[in-house]
């Protein structure tokens, strides 16, 4: 609301309301979502669970990796193509669904799936999302400041909702598990305020960097190996 009222006598209010603030409530309820996850689920694969801190460890891995990998992927794919709103949703929609599925879990293989879903589907939307924040007809900084702001409001909101459910409900299993479940409301949010994004389509050769094909070559080389690494790791 205070980010609301001080863009309220600005020209650049309507473009705002329409296409930064839109976005910005997609994000603020995806990261609600998100933090309920990632502050919890450490815990839960620990204590919960009983993995020792290498699984912990060998989670956090994928989903890294999985989430830097195909951000270079999906980053080329949207410029090359202009695809953006697309991704966008698509991104949000996996997203969305990944999240409650951590009620399910047993094992610590589980969640480094859904961890890496959902890191997948941060990648598919992150680089098209950028891209929407900078070719709206608004000053950037107003544009990626507002987003960021309800971003982080977001986590903040995730994280306190985690917190008070803890407090009240104990750290037991049946919370973390309802936790993870109650995180499909905020999905929902944001799948349905994502369809109202708009897209912006520009020409694909005006700024397109294109990658050479050694250098993709040695890249989807290096993503098979990390895959063979990990399979034998984890004995998929």
């Amino acid at each position: 609301l205070p980010i609301c009222y001080v863009f309220y006598r600005k020209k650049t209010l309507f473009t705002l309301m329409n296409n930064v603030l839109i976005l910005g409530v997609v994000s603020f309820f995806t990261d609600m979502a998100s933090a309920m996850i990632t502050v919890t689920f450490p815990l839960f694969l620990v204590y919960v669970l009983k993995n020792g801190v290498d699984k912990l460890g060998i989670v956090l891995a994928i989903a890294t990796f999985v989430s830097y990998f195909f951000r270079v992927v999906f980053g080329y794919l949207s410029d090359k193509y202009s695809i953006r709103k697309p991704l966008v949703v698509s991104g949000y929609i996996i997203s969305a669904l990944s999240k409650p599925l951590f009620y399910f879990v047993h094992s610590y293989k589980e969640i480094a799936i859904l961890r890496a879903v959902d890191r997948f589907a941060k990648a598919m939307r992150s680089s098209s999302k950028d891209a929407l924040l900078s070719e709206y007809k608004v000053e950037k900084e107003k544009a990626f400041s507002v987003h960021k702001a309800l971003d982080v409001a977001g986590e903040a909101t995730g994280a306190f909702i985690a917190f008070l459910m803890f407090v009240n409900l104990g750290t037991n299993e049946e919370t973390f598990r309802l936790i993870f479940l109650l995180t499909l409301i905020p999905g929902i949010f944001a799948v349905i305020f994502s369809f109202f994004i708009k897209d912006v389509k520009k020409d694909s050769d005006a700024y397109f960097y294109h990658v050479p094909y050694y250098m993709s070559k040695q890249i989807v080389q290096l993503f098979l190996v990390m895959l063979q690494i990990a399979d034998k790791r984890l004995n998929f």
